[in-house]
């Protein structure tokens, strides 16, 4: 029984340590929750500014590596992100592909990867050949959906017929939906 005790003394000062559980984060549970419903909803209408603002408010209360945390940090590097702070969202990005929750450090590597894909596309590819027309181009051909409608659309054959020539019983099958 005091082994047990002990044990689960000695795992919650280690989860203190690392920070993943954060006694600030308990303390100002309300208000962090309050900025990520903000800034979850300013995202989503396009008010960038204000979900940084609203999460910035609440980074002083929250670890990187907590649950709860680690939210608030990704969707603050997602705002710095779409509010043009890119280097800001960088270092975020950087700092959570290092984080003790999987799903947030999987899903930072993620973004972090298409920031920086994003940066070289604009910055290294000054190519003539490179044009964003002749990338959506090669985009539609590779996934096949240039002939999407042939998959989906009934086909008609517009022919005239010339009832006076004859042979209008082979354009007529032609003009019947395939």
């Amino acid at each position: 029984v005091e082994s047990t005790a002990a044990t689960r003394e000695r795992l919650q000062r280690y989860r203190e340590k690392v920070g993943i559980e954060v006694e600030s984060e308990k303390l100002h549970a309300d208000e962090i929750s309050e900025a990520l419903r903000i800034g979850s909803l300013a995202m989503e209408r396009g008010i960038y500014s204000t979900a940084v603002s609203a999460l910035e408010k609440v980074t002083r209360y929250c670890s990187s590596n907590s649950k709860v945390g680690s939210k608030v940090f990704l969707e603050l590097a997602m705002a710095y992100e779409a509010v043009g702070r890119t280097e800001e969202a960088i270092a975020v990005y950087t700092t959570l592909s290092k984080c003790r929750m999987e799903d947030i450090k999987h899903n930072a590597k993620r973004l972090l990867y298409g920031l920086e894909a994003m940066q070289f596309m604009q910055k290294n590819v000054k190519s003539s050949e490179f044009s964003r027309k002749r990338a959506k181009n090669v985009f539609v051909d590779t996934t096949g959906l240039a002939n999407i409608a042939e998959a989906f659309d009934d086909k008609y054959n517009m022919a005239y017929l010339d009832l006076e020539k004859g042979n209008y019983y082979e354009k007529l099958t032609e003009a019947v939906v395939r």
